[in-house]
């Protein structure tokens, strides 16, 4: 009985020790209770990145493609496109090279040292065709060394499409990233980095078709291709969110070494061509850099912000054409509107401007 008494008195002080305890724990703040402001949040957060990026910096040579600067792995691309490797080549074939790379990419401290890395990666590519043309100073004196990507700065090509028989074949070329001077309001909005604009020649079908109507038909068929088309480019998807057609007149030289009627005749010399073409604007939806990267990707990637502004955050969520569409013009706000007005509105994303003030 005896036994029995002091077990139940042994279990009785266990149920209370217990009790004291989770009684303690209650009485503990909670996290919310903590006063953290969001300046000190931020002042904590770049110190958790300087600690990672530190790390990073030891292993900078052996990096995968995928977190070489936003700036570097265009270049790569721009430069495998040139020397006439396939966007599917770009994806599968040039990753490894690069990194093979890596140490002369990375250790760059001028644009010619940063070029002669980039010829060192096309001697590994072996296809015996010529460079193209180097980075701009600008470009290189505006991203060299930036945690934040400018939106100043606009990725432009251009392509020419080949009709075959199950539908159309997209040659692409990119250009040099260049600084425009100013801005659109997408750009602002979403980031440059996130348009890619492509002038495609259409000069080719219309020296095959004599009749108009055909040719109008091409280009329709064209624009409607584009917009199904989803481009994998840059370690990115782009979609095509807006098609406009544009020509150019061209004043042909007088050669100066043909001395037949037809070069002395005054309304054959100095005749001009037109140059017709589509521009092209693309859309990246998904890929390297968007979405909810960390810290440290974000630093690497070139996309960091040092400091919030006054200004809205960017939009740098994963997100289709569509829902850029419906951001830039609500469906529900312009029903009344006629067809030709809801598409020349889209113009007014992409329109360079300046912002009237900034605060």
């Amino acid at each position: 009985m005896e036994a029995d008494e002091e077990a139940l008195l042994e279990h009785l002080r266990e149920e209370a020790e217990r009790e004291r305890l989770m009684n303690s724990f209650d009485e503990l703040p909670s996290e919310d209770q903590y006063d953290v402001s969001d300046a000190l949040a931020h002042e904590m957060a770049k110190l958790d990145l300087d600690s990672v990026l530190a790390e990073a910096s030891q292993s900078e040579t052996r990096r995968p493609f995928e977190t070489f600067k936003y700036l570097l792995q265009h270049e790569v691309t721009r430069v495998s496109l040139a020397l006439g490797l396939s966007p599917e080549e770009c994806e599968t074939r040039v990753p490894i090279i690069a990194e093979n790379c890596g140490q002369a990419f990375h250790n760059a401290q001028t644009r010619k040292e940063l070029w002669d890395a980039m010829k060192l990666f096309a001697q590994q590519l072996s296809t015996g065709k010529p460079m193209p043309e180097p980075l701009p100073d600008d470009v290189w004196l505006t991203l060299n060394g930036s945690t934040s990507w400018s939106n100043v700065v606009e990725l432009t090509g251009v392509a020419s499409l080949d009709l075959k028989a199950k539908g159309f074949n997209l040659n692409i070329r990119l250009n040099p990233p260049s600084i425009k001077g100013k801005g659109h309001k997408f750009a602002y909005r979403f980031g440059s980095d996130r348009f890619l604009t492509l002038k495609i020649s259409t000069n080719s079908f219309r020296a095959k078709q004599k009749d108009r109507s055909v040719e109008e038909e091409i280009r329709s068929q064209m624009a409607r291709w584009l917009m199904v088309k989803e481009l994998r480019l840059i370690n990115r998807c782009w979609r095509c969110f807006y098609v406009k057609g544009g020509n150019k007149k061209k004043r042909k030289e007088a050669d100066q070494e043909d001395t037949s009627p037809e070069s002395l005749n005054p309304e054959k010399t100095g005749a001009s061509t037109t140059e017709n073409f589509l521009w092209a604007y693309f859309f990246a939806e998904s890929g390297i850099g968007l979405g909810e990267p960390s810290y440290r990707v974000q630093g690497q990637l070139g996309f960091l912000n040092d400091a919030k502004t006054g200004q809205d955050e960017m939009i740098r969520t994963e997100m289709s054409r569509d829902d850029l569409i419906r951001w830039h013009m609500p469906i529900d706000k312009h029903m009344d509107n006629t067809f030709a007005k809801i598409w020349s509105r889209i113009s007014l994303g992409i329109s360079s401007h300046l912002p009237f003030a900034v605060f």
